[in-house]
């Protein structure tokens, strides 16, 4: 066997792994410079925020404290996928999902109303 094969054998498994990290990274970093990707990525994690801090808040939380406590986790969140968002976006969105929550809170109510027929007195003859 050629000492070459020999060396490239014994290297390989070193040098292999952190090129395919640093590859992976490199990939990740071009695919958040993507406009429409960030956007992506940053509507996942909101829309993913948002019904956790509802699920999680108590009935006492003011609302304000809800969008603090959004906007820390998602802050945090993209913060370690290395996405930068500006507060003022961030909160935008936030609100947008909120809104969007509330009214499918709002789409699943029932409204029972007696029809003004069906309750009607009126002799019919």
């Amino acid at each position: 066997m050629p000492t070459w094969f020999q060396i490239a054998i014994v290297l390989l498994p070193i040098v292999l792994p952190p090129l395919t990290a640093l590859a992976s990274l490199m990939y990740q970093r071009m695919l958040q410079r993507l406009p429409a990707q960030k956007r992506a990525i940053v509507e996942q994690i909101v829309n993913t925020v948002v019904p956790a801090i509802e699920q999680t808040a108590d009935a006492t939380m003011k609302n304000e404290d809800k969008k603090r406590a959004a906007m820390d986790l998602a802050s945090s969140m993209l913060g370690h996928l290395n996405v930068s968002v500006a507060p003022e976006m961030l909160s935008g969105m936030i609100e947008a999902a909120v809104f969007a929550l509330n009214q499918s809170k709002n789409a699943n109510v029932v409204v029972a109303q007696a029809s003004p027929l069906a309750t009607s007195n009126a002799v019919v003859g």
